[in-house]
């Protein structure tokens, strides 16, 4: 049951008076920057406690970050699809929190650098020092920024590995923090 854009308390209470009759739910929809994000946050925090632990419970949410994706794993979610490290390659960033795996960065002003910046023009930096993903190891800033200037096809693919693999070790080191009890 949905009501300006986020479930209503009534869809909640619906799905968890029918217990047994279905085998999981999918929350798509919780996302959007603007005032209603704090609604669409709270509404799926009720849906995660309308539902059974036990069943399989989806969420999507498009294009927002890694805050985000926290909060779904915070809320039990089990399968979370995002299209954030996407968008951030097609606009030409590149994510630069720290995801918990690898080294972590002394200084990390902002979650993500826009390498069509001629800042980065001449850095020999990777994307993100400690970080231990393919496109760091092998390429700098410097001539992603060149690749992604030129519209060369590689620096979407060489973006892309960066993002999603900084999308992957954060739901790593979630699963290792939840196992600890640290969560």
């Amino acid at each position: 049951v949905m009501s300006d854009n986020y479930l209503s308390s009534s869809g909640a209470a619906m799905m968890s008076e029918s217990t047994g009759k279905v085998l999981g739910s999918a929350l798509i929809g919780v996302h959007g920057i603007d005032a209603a994000m704090k609604a669409r946050l709270k509404s799926t925090i009720e849906i995660a406690e309308a539902q059974q632990k036990a069943k399989l419970r989806f969420g999507s949410i498009g294009s927002e970050g890694p805050w985000a994706l926290l909060t779904m794993i915070q809320q039990g979610f089990d399968i979370i699809e995002t299209v954030y490290p996407y968008i951030l390659t097609k606009l030409g960033y590149a994510s630069t929190f720290w995801s918990g795996i690898g080294t972590k960065p002394e200084t990390v002003i902002q979650s993500k650098i826009d390498l069509r910046s001629l800042k980065y023009s001449l850095s020999k930096e990777p994307l993100l020092p400690g970080c231990n993903c393919f496109t760091c190891k092998n390429y700098t800033r410097g001539y992603i920024h060149h690749l992604v200037h030129c519209r060369e096809m590689l620096a979407d693919s060489l973006l892309y590995i960066h993002n999603a693999q900084l999308m992957l070790n954060l739901v790593s080191a979630s699963r290792t923090h939840i196992e600890k009890g640290s969560f």
